[in-house]
């Protein structure tokens, strides 16, 4: 509710009229001594209606009997008259009438002035009589249009609008309702597709939680898991359909190993090198550092070898290789003694 003060100021009369104040947004007031005539002398009374932020005030007669050509109750916006002297009516609103002689007694005319509306927070009131014939005077009920917009009734930033004894408004996109009170859920259409995890309805906005594999704002694209080349060493990526924890599979080149082919297979781990020979592992392959005496891939096979006193003089798998008709002096090429040689 707001604050409304009804002033009634008497500044003439017979009687004083004390003011009339109120704190509705509706109340009347009326002429001196109503239902009773008025008294017998002019004078004349002073009305105000005020409500703070007000869009207009709606007034209804109830009761109208006044001396025609003699009584007049003028009226205004705001709340100081707008001529300096009465009865002059140049410019002025007023009601006058309803009250005929009949065998020299005063007749009330049931009829009513039409209710009217004036614009703004306040309204003035002057009634003035000279009581020539006594006539029991008005009974005016008022009625305020507040501004409805104030306090704003709109919620989720909407804008109101003040319409007469009424209010719309104009919501932002994402809300509905007279007071854009709902919240529009756009995840109500399946907007996410993929079957996708979630969909978490915002204000004006959807997110979706893709299932693996998707991505895009309704999860629409499918991702190529190979687009990243997760696989090492040269290895071939190939997509996995269907619900698998990793989407692709790593296709190894000879030699390695692993999810992403990341391990390097150790080929020496078989002990392919005999005889006490070294293994050196390369890539998809391995050598053997054979011991003196051994050869072949894996050392595997024992050599022929010309020795004297215990002592190897030459890797030769038949001394024919060496003694070709004459004699061949061999200390000069291994630093050793040779007592005889049979070729």
């Amino acid at each position: 509710m707001r604050n409304l003060k009804v002033c009634t100021r008497v500044e003439f009369a017979v009687i004083d009229t004390p003011p009339t104040r109120s704190n509705t947004e509706s109340g009347n007031f009326v002429s001196p001594s109503f239902p009773n005539p008025s008294p017998d002398r002019i004078f004349f009374d002073f009305y105000i209606v005020q409500v703070p932020e007000a869009r207009s005030i709606e007034f209804v007669f109830d009761f109208f009997c006044t001396e025609p050509e003699k009584d007049f109750l003028y009226y205004g916006p705001g709340n100081s008259p707008s001529v300096a002297a009465f009865p002059n009516t140049e410019g002025v609103s007023f009601f006058n009438g309803g009250q005929t002689i009949e065998n020299g007694t005063a007749v009330c005319d049931p009829a009513v002035p039409n209710p009217f509306t004036i614009e703004g927070d306040s309204a003035w009131f002057r009634y003035d009589t000279d009581q020539n014939i006594m006539s029991r005077g008005f009974n005016l009920t008022y009625t305020v249009d507040p501004d409805d917009c104030n306090p704003n009734p709109c919620q989720n930033g909407g804008i109101c609008d003040d319409l007469n004894r009424n209010y719309s408004c104009m919501c932002l996109p994402g809300f509905e309702g007279r007071d854009c009170q709902i919240n529009i859920d756009e995840c109500a259409s399946n907007p996410c597709l993929n079957n996708a995890v979630q969909c978490l309805d915002g204000p004006n906005f959807f997110f979706c939680v893709c299932a693996p594999g998707y991505t895009g704002t309704r999860c629409e694209t499918e991702i190529d898991p190979c687009l990243s080349e997760p696989c090492l060493n040269n290895a071939t990526c190939s997509e996995l359909r269907g619900d698998t924890s990793i989407p692709f599979q790593c296709l190894c080149v000879d030699g390695f190993a692993g999810e992403f082919c990341e391990e390097d297979i150790d080929e020496c781990a078989s002990m392919p090198c005999q005889n006490n020979a070294t293994c050196n592992n390369l890539l998809n392959m391995y050598t053997c550092d054979c011991p003196n005496g051994f050869e072949g891939v894996n050392c595997e096979t024992g050599k022929s070898v010309l020795s004297y006193h215990g002592e190897r003089v030459a890797n030769f798998t038949r001394i024919h290789d060496i003694f070709l008709g004459e004699p061949i002096t061999i200390n000069k090429l291994y630093g050793a003694s040779i007592q005889s040689v049979q070729p």
